[in-house]
């Protein structure tokens, strides 16, 4: 019997690859149903046949969905046991980043991964979701895009276009308030409900769906589900060009100077603060005239910023406050619950992170923004110091 090849291939058998990357990939949605023998070792893993077994299998905290909000924004993170008796009270559990415990999943994520061309920019994770009968996601889109194999259980799904935003660069749930940095491109306002031309689909056990980023969609548990989600994040043009350009920029003393004037009250001071702007503007003009777009994509990836912790120094996490000796001296901060959470983690840890370790593994921080802070707070109090890493 020939054995199963991790990877896209398999996850979307007997469908061709090719036809799945040219037809499908990456904007439209695909699904495929059956007992497919190429998806069975994922079906069969031990910790996927139930939620007691993958509670029991499972080393890390879990995150459940709060009452009357279900989606995953609103979840807290607890024990697996506390999870389990809630998952009793009907409630939606979220196991974050299976690959990091159970390596067949790994394999099969790094080899989608690079089926799909994408580098690790794309922040490959994997997701699984339980959820009891009636459960499931309040309609929402995504900034990902999503390969959901349904394990355990049957689960329906609904689909819609979103015609308020295009290839959107943040997440939003229907009904909440729209995050800030989706007004600029969205078209208002965005709609209480499933649009009429919603389309359902029910996985099944073996099924698979392909999920684009910015598709509305809502999701009901049918009797008790398992599903196991493979979701990227590929990088966008906006990506390239901001990595590009800050590593190119960064290398020009004119342009680590610094941003005095910009906003002081002095007129003739944000005057001269101004045509120094204009002036550094020109100059980047002329040079993105006779750019290569070959040697600015190499420019944006030959270079990544990566952490670790600062090995001088010493860190006591207290009930409340957070003391921390370092050559500067003693400092005491107090953290709140998302950053103490990963300042753990980073003790803990003694490889090399970036801020998509960050956001895959830490709900409460998953934007670049609060990564972002989060991580600037870690590098001033001395816990943590940047690396430059080259890849």
């Amino acid at each position: 019997m020939r054995k199963t090849t991790p990877g896209l291939e398999s996850l979307i058998a007997p469908f061709s690859l090719s036809k799945f990357l040219t037809h499908h990939w990456p904007r439209k949605h695909f699904v495929i149903h059956g007992g497919r023998k190429t998806v069975k070792p994922l079906l069969e893993l031990p910790q996927l046949q139930s939620i007691d077994a993958l509670v029991e299998s499972w080393p890390d905290k879990v995150l459940v969905n709060l009452p009357d909000f279900d989606d995953e924004k609103n979840s807290i993170s607890m024990n697996q046991n506390d999870a389990r008796k809630l998952y009793d009270s009907n409630l939606n559990l979220i196991f974050l980043s299976p690959e990091e415990h159970f390596p067949s999943i790994g394999i099969w994520l790094d080899k989608i991964r690079k089926d799909l061309s994408m580098t690790l920019a794309a922040r490959p994770r994997c997701i699984v979701y339980a959820s009891p009968n009636g459960k499931g996601a309040k309609p929402h889109f995504d900034q990902n895009t999503n390969f959901i194999l349904q394990v355990k259980g049957q689960k329906r799904w609904f689909l819609a276009p979103n015609k308020n935003v295009t290839y959107p660069l943040t997440r939003h749930v229907m009904n909440s308030k729209v995050p800030v940095d989706l007004l600029p491109y969205s078209q208002l306002p965005f709609p209480k409900k499933m649009p009429k031309d919603s389309i359902e689909i029910v996985l099944k056990p073996g099924s698979l769906l392909f999920l684009p980023r910015g598709l509305w969609h809502t999701t009901e548990a049918m009797g008790e589900s398992i599903s196991l989600n493979f979701t990227f994040t590929p990088p966008t043009w906006i990506h390239y060009l901001i990595s590009a350009l800050t590593n190119q920029l960064s290398s020009d003393v004119r342009w680590r100077d610094t941003a005095d004037g910009i906003t002081s009250a002095n007129s003739k001071t944000k005057k001269e603060a101004l045509q120094k702007f204009s002036g550094l503007l020109r100059s980047l003009s002329e040079e993105l005239k006779n750019a290569d777009a070959k040697d600015l994509l190499l420019n944006s990836e030959n270079r990544k910023v990566r952490y670790r912790r600062r090995p001088t120094s010493k860190v006591s996490i207290g009930a409340k406050v957070v003391s921390v000796r370092s050559q500067g001296g003693l400092v005491k901060l107090e953290l709140d619950k998302p950053l103490r959470s990963l300042l753990i983690w980073i003790c803990r840890n003694r490889s090399l992170f970036d801020s998509s370790d960050i956001i895959n593994r830490f709900h409460e921080l998953d934007t670049e923004e609060r990564v972002s802070y989060a991580l600037e707070s870690l590098v001033e109090a001395d816990i943590i110091e940047p690396v430059i890493d080259r890849v």
